[in-house]
């Protein structure tokens, strides 16, 4: 049963990514600039008060829907302390919105969406939150986020982390 449901929301994921993709490259124009989507890469911390926390990395990417909105996805790598339990990853599924300013060199958003859980077996729940992207060039900019996961159906409690890295256009 584990392994059938696993393969199909493998195979679900790889669908989204698909449509996600050919979505990002027929959007629409976002504030006047030719940019439709981006890419990032974090580092940062996760914890909760009741196990204490670790260290997080991974990559992601949104593409620009309409306008401020946005369609993504962002796989991690959370590796906690000895006493909370074992490296696992976590795939995340993000709808959100960026808000624009005239000069465009710092850029908020809010995000949030279903993820799932990978490592002894396969757990899914849901995430939000929201940072700030600050464009110090054309293409090259740092990227700040706090998310906020609540897992569903395993035995991990909700936790939160915050991310720092970078993000390309």
């Amino acid at each position: 049963m584990q392994k059938n449901f696993s393969y199909h929301f493998i195979l679900c994921l790889g669908l989204f990514c698909v449509v996600w993709l050919s979505t990002a490259a027929s959007a629409q124009s976002y504030g006047g600039s030719e940019h439709k989507g981006y890419g990032y890469a974090y580092v940062g911390g996760f914890g909760n008060e009741y196990s204490g926390g670790g260290l997080t990395a991974g990559i992601g990417g949104d593409g620009l829907v309409y306008k401020g909105a946005s369609l993504g996805g962002d796989f991690t790598v959370h590796a906690p302390q000895a006493k909370w339990g074992r490296t696992y990853g976590l795939a995340a599924l993000n709808g959100g919105y960026h808000f624009s300013n005239a000069e465009g060199k710092l850029v908020p958003f809010v995000s949030g969406g279903p993820m799932a859980f990978f490592g002894d077996g396969v757990g899914f729940g849901f995430h939000a939150g929201g940072g700030v992207n600050y464009w110090f060039k054309e293409r090259l900019g740092a990227r700040f986020e706090f998310r906020t996961h609540v897992p569903v159906n395993t035995d991990l409690r909700p936790f939160y982390g915050f991310r720092a890295g970078i993000t390309f256009r």
